[in-house]
């Protein structure tokens, strides 16, 4: 799963501003780290570091669209944990509140993608039952399993899945109704993991021209172009690759072969 998170957002960084049709965006923000402690933050092949002074921080960079992008304190390769979030920012004056080892909490104010993404994937509740999870296995992992404690596990567990569940209705109503949001493609990709492929293609042209040309939109036609050619009985798309001796060799070169094994 982080793995894919991780694919999916180097993807999307790529080539999503360029800065002659781009605006400044300001994100300031809060925190109780302390001073002299480094924040970073990756968007569109950004990496950007800033400072804590006095309790806060602040970011400046262009973006032509709401663009996804990835705030961090230390080492983590975890998206939305402790230290780590991601947020959908937007050319504009942005405001985020961060906590120390409670990253994923993050509040984002000035971003309408964000606050449309918050809604959708009910982040409050979900914050709480997340909260209430962590607690209880810390419990058990300091004190020892007992069947009250694995009793409520249980039920927040079940709790969690009921919020998935709302979570793909409302990504699946907001990708129907709101075809000009730049946050369509990203829900649609989370998406095309339960909905038929024709389902997946049938949505994803019905987002506006804006939307099909920024870098979520794109993400999603190279996703579907992708599986399109990897269905078994299809061509396998042609690529080049250069030997150690130099040489370039290609799939087309091997056309005339009855088999071609690829070893990866």
């Amino acid at each position: 799963m982080k793995m894919r998170f991780a694919l999916i957002f180097a993807l999307l960084s790529s080539n999503c501003f360029a800065q002659n049709d781009a605006s400044i965006f300001n994100l300031s923000g809060k925190t109780d780290l302390k001073d002299g402690e480094k924040i970073t933050l990756e968007y569109c092949e950004v990496k950007d570091s800033a400072f804590v002074k006095n309790g806060s921080f602040e970011f400046r960079g262009y973006l032509k669209e709401p663009s996804l992008a990835w705030l961090k304190h230390g080492q983590t390769n975890v998206f939305d944990g402790p230290e780590s979030v991601r947020v959908f920012l937007e050319p504009t004056n942005l405001q985020i509140t961060v906590i120390n080892e409670q990253f994923f909490k993050a509040k984002l104010l000035g971003s309408q993608t964000q606050s449309d993404w918050d809604k959708i994937r009910l982040k409050e509740e979900s914050d709480q039952i997340k909260d209430k999870i962590d607690g209880l296995n810390k419990a058990i992992k300091e004190k020892g399993s007992s069947d009250s404690l694995k009793a409520n596990l249980s039920i927040n567990y079940a709790e969690r899945s009921r919020l998935f569940k709302v979570v793909e209705k409302n990504s699946l109503d907001f990708v129907r109704n709101n075809p000009n949001s730049y946050l369509g493609p990203y829900l649609l990709s989370s998406l095309s993991r339960s909905l038929p492929k024709d389902s997946v293609r049938f949505y994803y042209r019905s987002f506006s021209e804006p939307v099909l040309n920024s870098a979520l939109g794109r993400f999603i036609y190279k996703k579907l172009s992708y599986e399109e050619t990897s269905k078994i009985a299809q061509p396998a798309p042609d690529f080049s690759a250069k030997l150690a001796n130099g040489k370039t060799i290609s799939l087309a070169g091997f056309k005339s072969k009855k088999y071609v094994l690829l070893d990866f």
